[in-house]
């Protein structure tokens, strides 16, 4: 914050005093995860110049500087590798070889529940002074014949963002969940029965990579650049009296996210492979559980908003000639320049491999079984269901410039609240 970037300049009697301010912040920060920066405005600051009541023939000038640089740079560099392998298995159970009596084999549910979540590269930037808000009140009066009063008047503001993400997931998921490849074989003198568990895998793979948010200028309905008041008025004959005003303003934005996101998934859920063969004496029965398989994939990657309101230098210029003396030469200058330049890049490749996602409750055996003597008997094969469910979602490379940061987000989640980081922003300012 700078309380005071002006000058007052008073010359009276031949004499002048000169206070002269200038200052330049410089910050810059460079972090991972997720970046807040919060930049306090320049308070409105007040420039008077007043160059008058001089004699005659007396040299009068006043020169006065007002310089403001912002630089922030916010940079992060992600790289996540997730390798996950999980089993879960209640099968592979045998009951071979027996004699004089019933076989069961009854197997749990095998469950499987792989959560991954990534989060990374996220810049937030808010920035509430881009303009050179100053208000300046010059005047030269009231100079006495044949002087001379000089007066320049700079007011000059940079703001420069830069904010980059450069992001890599690598995520590997293999999941296998059984309950099947279950023996009863070759088993004499009672019923055989194989029943299985459900087989269930859920897996929930989240990438949220890569956002760069700007709030330049403090919003819609924040305070515009300056007034600026320039009047010549009343001095003698033959005075040479000049004013000369320039207001600059720059603004550069650039934001910029390279991401690369790849996602290998591999799902077998298998109730099935089940085998109740050469068995005599008794029922078979093979029953097997649900097979299910759900995986969800979703992807949002490359977000760029900037919200960019009042970066311009002046709101109004009052100036003014008036009543000077004869063969007076008067001269007033006033130059403005305000340049806003933004870039934003999105280069995104994303690479879903969903290629083997089984749930599986066949290929189940129950073959050259023999019932009892006394009744006929027929073996029994029942299978559960086998469902595969895949939901695949993918937003990336969004570029929003201009208008409210609270609009361009309401479609965009970033997992974190842009309204509270708003009003934390207003707070520290």
């Amino acid at each position: 914050m700078c309380p005071a970037c002006g000058a007052i300049i008073v010359t009276e009697g031949g004499e002048y005093i000169m206070t002269k301010f200038q200052t330049k912040l410089t910050t810059a920060f460079a972090t991972g995860a997720v970046l807040l920066n919060a930049l306090a405005p320049l308070s409105f600051a007040q420039t008077t110049l007043t160059v008058s009541g001089n004699g005659t023939g007396s040299d009068n000038s006043a020169n006065v500087s007002a310089n403001n640089t912002t630089t922030l740079v916010q940079t992060n560099n992600t790289n996540i590798n997730n390798d996950v392998n999980v089993s879960a298995n209640t099968g592979d159970n045998h009951a071979n070889g027996n004699t004089g009596g019933n076989v069961d084999v009854t197997t749990g549910h095998a469950v499987t529940d792989v959560s991954v979540s990534n989060m990374a590269g996220s810049n937030a930037a808010s920035i509430a002074n881009c303009n050179c808000n100053e208000n300046a009140d010059v005047t030269v009066s009231g100079n006495g014949s044949h002087s001379t009063s000089d007066v320049t008047l700079n007011h000059d503001n940079t703001t420069t963002l830069f904010q980059t993400n450069n992001t890599t997931v690598d995520n590997k998921v293999k999941v296998d969940a059984t309950t099947g490849n279950n023996h009863t074989n070759n088993n004499t003198g009672g019923d055989v029965t194989v029943t299985t568990g459900r087989a269930d895998t859920a897996i929930d793979l989240r990438t949220i990579a890569n956002s760069n948010v700007a709030s330049i200028g403090g919003g819609a309905g924040s305070a515009a650049g300056g007034t600026t008041t320039a009047h010549i008025l009343g001095n003698g004959t033959d005075s040479d009296n000049s004013i000369d005003l320039s207001s600059t303003n720059d603004f550069l934005l650039t934001q910029t996210n390279n991401a690369d996101v790849t996602n290998r998934v591999n799902v077998d859920a298998n109730t099935g492979y089940n085998h109740a063969n050469d068995n005599t004496g008794g029922n078979v029965d093979v029953t097997t559980g649900h097979a299910i398989t759900d995986v969800m994939v979703d992807n949002m990657v490359g977000f760029n908003g900037a919200d960019v309101d009042n970066c311009g230098c002046l709101s109004s210029l009052d100036a003014k000639i008036s009543g000077n003396g004869s063969d007076s030469m008067n001269d007033l200058t006033w130059n403005g320049d305000n340049a806003t330049t933004a870039f934003q890049t999105n280069n995104t490749t994303l690479d879903n491999n969903l290629k083997h996602l089984k749930a599986d409750t066949g290929d189940n055996n129950a073959n050259d079984n023999t019932g009892a003597v006394d009744f006929a008997s027929d073996p029994s094969l029942t299978t559960g269901h086998a469902v595969t469910t895949v939901a695949l979602s993918n937003a990336g490379g969004e570029n929003t410039f201009g208008g409210d940061l609270s609009d361009m987000l309401h479609n965009v989640d970033f997992n974190f609240d842009m309204g509270g980081l708003m009003g934390f922003f207003m707070h520290v300012l």
